[in-house]
């Protein structure tokens, strides 16, 4: 049991240092306690989540590519990955969303790459970080425990 306990503390202060950063805000503990009873649902969830972000992203950089920029279908495709973001709550995420917004709808191209970079950013920072979140999930299963809610 003692390898359990460990391996909990170390998800404890993994996770708490994501808030602390500002990468994960509260409503990620609620979609936690949501897939508490089915481990495997959380993976499922982040698996579409990086599958449609890397879509959207993609789409975002080739609507921006275009001689004439239809900036409609860039807010079409940047909607779902602002909705995707806040629905898990990844704050640094949502947040990059917002300002890529301001530039989009103010038609500014320079300002809309340069929102997109960071977008990126953020997103690949937070897949690393749930993909180490949930492996850590896994050892802690493996090992007989039961995956900690943090708030």
């Amino acid at each position: 049991m003692e390898v359990v306990n460990v391996l909990q503390q170390q998800y404890v202060d993994f996770l708490s240092s994501l808030y602390s950063e500002g990468l994960l805000e509260k409503h990620f503990g609620n979609v936690q306690m949501l897939t508490e009873n089915e481990p495997h649902v959380m993976s499922e969830l982040l698996a579409l989540f990086f599958e449609d972000s890397e879509r959207y992203l993609q789409n975002l950089a080739t609507a921006l590519d275009q001689m004439d920029v239809d900036y409609e279908k860039v807010d079409d495709f940047a909607v779902p990955l602002y909705d995707g973001s806040l629905s898990l709550g990844t704050q640094r995420m949502n947040n990059a969303c917002v300002t890529f917004r301001s530039c989009y709808k103010s038609k500014n191209l320079e300002g809309c790459l340069r929102c997109l970079r960071q977008l990126k950013d953020e997103y690949y920072l937070v897949k690393s970080k749930f993909q180490t979140m949930l492996a850590l999930e896994q050892r802690i299963v493996a090992a007989g425990g039961s995956v900690p809610i943090v708030k």
